[in-house]
């Protein structure tokens, strides 16, 4: 299984199928817009994967949600 297959099913998993989906559509689109020629997977054939769980953007969604659940939990 090459990388960015082994990663969309890791995140599917883990419960995060739909985030990675949007971000890896979001990544394209971008690469779209700026008129990228180079598919990722061949700009980065060299025996790793780059995650979009790994996105800094993706971890600060993250963050403000678990802030914001932890807002909504009555105290005890």
């Amino acid at each position: 299984m090459d990388g960015p297959s082994s990663a969309r099913y890791a995140a599917h998993l883990h419960g995060r199928g739909a985030e990675y989906d949007e971000t890896v559509a979001a990544r394209a689109e971008l690469g779209k817009q700026r008129g990228a020629t180079v598919s990722p997977t061949a700009a980065h054939d060299h025996g790793h994967s780059h995650s979009p769980l790994a996105d800094p953007a993706v971890y600060a969604r993250r963050r403000a949600a678990a802030v914001r659940a932890k807002k909504t939990v009555p105290a005890k």
